[in-house]
């Protein structure tokens, strides 16, 4: 388990399956992934990396977008106690509490599965859905709330 506490990582470091990332209360990351997608973790947030392109929130707020342009190989997908979220878009948010998982889109789609992938529901682009613990994804619903971060912003006042 890696455990970053006021570390920056440089250029070449990397995280293998197991490597799990906790942020404090004032503490942010972004990452970038092998299949060309960039991970920002908010204060209070953590996640493990499962296996290649299976990433577990198990807490907090995570947004991402693609980098790259070409179609993946792979879909990447990200777990939730709550649910599983397969990546069809390019820029996306999750927020995991211990109560439920809202997953807010901003450009492309996603795919959202209950936990055991019997039910899911896509949302578009402008739209959000909401998982309770233990439920089924709602149905989308418009979402004009949100504001797209800064990717070329540095972390913490670099």
């Amino acid at each position: 388990i890696c455990k970053f506490v006021d570390l920056y990582g440089s250029d070449g470091d990397y995280l293998v399956p197991g490597d799990k990332i906790e942020t404090g209360a004032d503490g942010k990351i972004d990452l970038v992934m092998k299949d060309g997608h960039k991970i920002h973790l908010e204060p209070h947030s953590t996640m493990t990396f499962e296996k290649d392109a299976v990433t577990l929130l198990d807490e907090g707020f995570l947004a991402a977008r693609r980098l790259a342009l070409e179609k993946l190989a792979k879909k990447f997908e990200v777990r939730t106690p709550s649910c599983a979220i397969a990546v069809r878009g390019t820029e996306y948010s999750i927020r995991s509490a211990p109560e439920g998982t809202t997953i807010e889109v901003h450009e492309g789609s996603v795919e959202v599965w209950d936990p055991k992938k019997t039910t899911s529901a896509v949302v578009e682009a402008g739209f959000k859905v909401y998982v309770p613990k233990d439920g089924l994804p709602g149905t989308p619903e418009k979402d004009d709330t949100w504001k797209s971060l800064d990717w070329d912003a540095p972390i913490a006042g670099e």
